[in-house]
């Protein structure tokens, strides 16, 4: 079975969002998909790190800018997931 836009999406944002919540130590429960990523004030070596694992898993390259730049973890996930070649 193909996965949907929407389904790869989610995991895209449950996989960032666990990223998140292990780096600052917090549940994952407490990341929320409205959050921007500078909510957590995670470093840029950090930013650089959790943007290679998503990208490794996912098979493309994403700028770690477009973390930065989107008004909201998922906006992040949308933007990935419609546009590969835009991260």
């Amino acid at each position: 079975m193909t996965e949907t836009i929407t389904q790869r999406r989610e995991a895209l944002l449950l996989e960032l969002r666990q990223s998140i919540a292990n780096e600052v130590g917090e549940p994952v429960e407490r990341i929320d998909a409205a959050d921007t990523f500078f909510r957590f004030g995670i470093g840029s070596a950090a930013t650089v790190n959790i943007i290679a694992t998503l990208s490794h898993r996912l098979g493309i390259e994403i700028d770690p800018v477009l973390l930065w730049d989107s008004d909201s973890l998922a906006a992040f996930a949308e933007q990935v997931v419609r546009d590969p070649a835009a991260g």
